[in-house]
């Protein structure tokens, strides 16, 4: 695989990436004009529907692309991936919000029936954008993406900086509809540019046993993965009150810089690993995968060290109110598990080879020992530990998968290759400035 040829997605990708940095900032201005219960709350909304959507991608979603490059199934797989999407996500909506009285007893927290209301309407604005989306990804068509996500994000930082500049304050209603808004404009930007790529048929040649035993364990899969990452906020708040739970979430915000640099490389990724797979191309899948976590992770080590050096107090203290300073501590333990996450990369390499099975088991040990540290962890509240929860689970995941792709897929993968990415940066860099 030579960098070079695909610069205009490296590109777009870029791009699309650091849409989402500037949007970190911009959102720990919001996070600013917020006190830290609104905040809790607005971010357990978003967990929420997150952890929804996950769901429906594996289960969904996921379809368009692992059938998709089958010209017999591709129609079929279309289809079944929107009567899902629709099932899922609008259902699992209605349940949380139908539930939200004993969701709010459970939890002791009666604020919460202030945000599971609007789960349903937050999941119908979200499906064109999350299902016309996936065609846009299946192509590569990096420069749409962007796109798509400028309309999502331009239109809530606008909005942000407008409350800043005229009332520097803003509370759990208006951060809903600013987030209505921004959902709203890119799904209908979605739409309108993947719309062509949609083609649907009832009939085909994929059966729904052969589908359902792919998504299945991939879906239980990212339903385990993510619920470290997105709802051990709902979990801590069995322990913490909501003022707690702010502080670590708004850490956990600028934390999700790294996460999305991971999911911005298995766009990229995965596509290209199922393709090699149906040709058995192992040595492009190694070259792939072992370039894709070598590049993540002399950045994310590199970025580490800066923001460790006093960086990140800087950034917090300057730009969050004095009641979040103490994300500060939250921030730095979590840079401790950054250097783990290029490794998510073997997930998608698990799910492109079919060894979905072993996936699962990884992501259910990985899973099990996070929620006994966060039980642990709260249980003696043990709050300046929250971190760990999510730590613990990149940490094992990363050992399993690492162990099991080179016993069993990439035997020449070391972990040596993680420091590959210097020698084709230079490659890379040279080639780039010469076509300039």
């Amino acid at each position: 695989m030579r960098l070079v040829n695909h610069i205009d997605k490296i590109f777009w990708t870029a791009a699309d990436k650091l849409l989402y940095v500037i949007y970190g900032f911009i959102f720990l201005v919001q996070i600013s004009m917020l006190n830290p219960d609104d905040f809790a709350l607005f971010s357990l909304l978003l967990a929420i529907n997150t952890w929804i959507f996950i769901i429906s991608d594996s289960f969904s979603l996921q379809l368009i692309i692992q059938f998709g490059f089958n010209y017999d199934c591709e129609k079929n797989a279309n289809f079944y991936a929107l009567v899902f999407h629709l099932i899922i996500t609008i259902g699992l909506s209605c349940i949380l919000f139908l539930l939200s009285n004993q969701i709010s007893y459970i939890l002791n927290e009666s604020r919460l029936k202030e945000i599971l209301i609007y789960l349903p309407l937050l999941s119908i604005l979200m499906i064109p954008r999350t299902y016309f989306g996936k065609f846009l990804l299946k192509n590569h068509n990096m420069q749409k993406i962007f796109w798509m996500d400028f309309f999502f994000f331009f239109t809530m930082s606008v909005l942000i900086i407008y409350f800043k500049l005229n009332s520097n304050k803003l509370d759990l209603q208006l951060s809903i509809n600013i987030y209505f808004l921004g959902t709203l404009l890119s799904s209908i930007y979605a739409t309108l540019s993947s719309i062509r790529y949609c083609k649907i048929d009832l009939k085909g040649r994929l059966p729904l046993k052969k589908v359902l035993k792919f998504n299945v364990p991939f879906t239980i899969s990212n339903a385990l993965a993510n619920l470290p990452k997105q709802l051990d906020i709902l979990i801590f708040k069995l322990f913490f009150d909501l003022h707690t739970i702010g502080i670590y979430q708004a850490a956990k915000s600028l934390y999700r810089l790294f996460e999305e640099g991971v999911s911005g490389a298995n766009g990229l990724v995965y596509p290209a690993l199922v393709k090699h797979f149906e040709t058995k191309n192992y040595n492009e899948i190694y070259s792939i995968v072992s370039k894709g976590i070598s590049f993540l992770f002399i950045a994310y080590v590199f970025v580490s060290i800066i923001l460790l050096s006093g960086f990140s107090n800087f950034l917090i203290s300057n730009i969050m109110k004095s009641n979040y300073l103490n994300s500060i501590d939250y921030f730095n333990i979590l840079l401790i598990g950054a250097i783990f996450l290029p490794l998510n990369i073997l997930n998608f390499l698990l799910t492109s080879t079919e060894n979905h099975i072993k996936l699962l088991l990884n992501v259910s040990i990985a899973f099990l020992l996070s929620i006994i540290t966060m039980y642990f962890v709260g249980f003696y509240n043990l709050n300046i530990l929250i971190p760990f929860g999510l730590i613990s689970y990149n940490f094992t995941l990363a050992v399993l998968n690492y162990l099991y792709v080179k016993k069993h897929i990439l035997p020449n993968f070391k972990l040596i290759n993680l420091l590959r990415g210097f020698n084709d940066t230079k490659e890379f860099s040279k080639r780039f400035l010469n076509k300039l």
